[in-house]
């Protein structure tokens, strides 16, 4: 992974890991959405080849406030440069905690910066955006 670009609202906090297998370009992501908050989530994927536009990679719901999900969409194989996208949209009570963790892995195996931690507190009217991108 290149890196992580991020853009925050509300507090929401992002890390990305450094280790994990490098990034092979002749193999589809994985991109895994998991979600440990007391609230609903609706998340949208994009992904953006080298120079091109954002292209529409996935959308859902998440409704399980009681445990942990996970949520896992293929994406590729793309070349180097390729972004991922993500925007969350978490909605709940107001002023609570919401964790979230996007991995992206190939062949079962985390890549280089493909761990991005999110954090944070909904606002006073209970929701929360967290959006960024990771590039391949």
């Amino acid at each position: 992974m290149a890196g992580v670009k991020k853009s925050n609202a509300g507090g929401t906090r992002l890390a990305a890991t450094s280790g994990g297998v490098s990034y092979d370009p002749d193999v589809p992501v994985v991109v895994e959405l998991r979600f440990d908050s007391p609230h609903v989530v609706t998340y949208h994927l994009w992904y953006a080849l080298p120079g091109g536009p954002w292209e529409k990679a996935a959308t859902g719901t998440d409704e399980e406030s009681v445990s942990v999900t996970s949520h896992r969409h293929q994406v590729g194989p793309h070349p180097a440069g390729t972004r991922i996208g993500h925007l969350f949209l978490f909605v709940g009570n107001p002023e609570t905690t919401f964790k979230a963790q996007l991995v992206i892995t190939q062949n079962g195996q985390a890549v280089k910066g493909g761990m991005v931690s999110l954090h944070g507190q909904t606002n006073p009217d209970g929701a929360a955006v967290a959006r960024g991108e990771v590039t391949l």
